[in-house]
């Protein structure tokens, strides 16, 4: 009986692969520039950095307008209510006279609880407006803060003190818009004692 024979062909053994060659990287070419083209590089290079600084500077300037503009921004509405302010402040004097004027009348009479009322009102709207009253009176003449119309002789008040505030000052935000109009002390006038004739 004959053998089965092996259906299974007999292959030479694979070869290996060789890999395929790494392409070797490429090598700029060098480029070779003539003497003109190589100055010329360096003025572009000078002009570009010209134009670098030049933005430099520009920049630092809109920087410094912007923060200008807000400050003067800033300035205009804080002090954009004192002509304003100068207008209602002789309302203000008339209302604070007719209080003190009233200062014997009955405290329920209407007009006298009206006249209170808005003077309360227009206090405060000075206040949130930033508006302070000075206080004038006793203190040191101040030429800055004082309009004088009257120097009276007093003896209990010493030289150039407030005696009298004829109209009130006010300060806005700190700043002076009118000055006080007041009188001050002075020294009384000192008595030469009389002297006698001597007799003949």
């Amino acid at each position: 009986m004959a053998e089965p024979v092996n259906a299974t062909s007999h292959q030479p053994p694979a070869q290996p692969s060789k890999a395929a060659p790494s392409a070797s990287p490429t090598t700029p070419a060098q480029v070779t520039l003539s003497v003109e083209e190589h100055q010329q590089l360096q003025r572009l290079a000078v002009e570009a950095e010209q134009y670098r600084d030049q933005f430099q500077r520009l920049a630092a300037e809109f920087e410094n307008a912007k923060k200008r503009m807000e400050r003067e921004k800033a300035d205009y509405a804080k002090w954009a209510a004192e002509s304003l302010i100068l207008a209602l402040l002789p309302i203000v004097d008339s209302f604070d006279a007719a209080l003190q004027s009233l200062k014997h009348h009955d405290a329920k009479d209407p007009m006298v609880t009206g006249v209170k009322l808005i003077n309360r009102q227009l206090h405060e709207l000075l206040t949130r407006e930033g508006v302070e009253r000075l206080q004038a009176l006793g203190q040191p003449f101040d030429p800055e803060r004082h309009e004088v119309v009257q120097q009276v002789a007093s003896h209990d008040q010493p030289d150039k003190t407030v005696v009298e505030e004829i109209q009130a000052g006010y300060l806005l935000r700190g700043r002076l818009i009118r000055p006080a109009v007041v009188k001050i002390a002075k020294p009384p006038l000192t008595e030469e004692p009389h002297q006698e004739e001597p007799h003949g």
